[in-house]
């Protein structure tokens, strides 16, 4: 239903962008569904496994990038995502302990 299409969404979508992108092969072809529902069930599909909002790379190594395939750059801000369960009527979200953290 509603909440479970919300749930969804909150695990495919970060700082307003999809998580991933068109380099992926995967999620090339989920775009290519032209049916909505499922195309957001591949979209969904390719997403809910990626941890990490990809932050755009710095341009430090345009040099050697001059002659290879065009860059995709994805542009997110770098955080991690909270795994979202639902129990009811309520969505929670936890973080997993990274390295660094206490």
């Amino acid at each position: 239903g509603f909440m479970t299409n919300i749930k969804k969404l909150l695990e495919t979508v970060c700082c307003g962008k999809i998580l991933s992108d068109d380099s992926d092969p995967t999620f090339a072809d989920a775009l290519r569904f032209r049916d909505g529902k499922r195309r957001f069930d591949a979209i969904w599909n390719v997403c809910k496994s990626k941890m990490k909002c990809e932050e755009s790379q710095a341009d430090d190594e345009d040099d050697m990038n001059k002659g290879k395939a065009p860059n995709h750059n994805h542009g997110g801000c770098g955080n991690v995502q909270p795994t979202v369960r639902r129990k009811g009527l309520t969505l929670n979200g936890t973080w997993k302990a990274q390295k660094g953290d206490e």
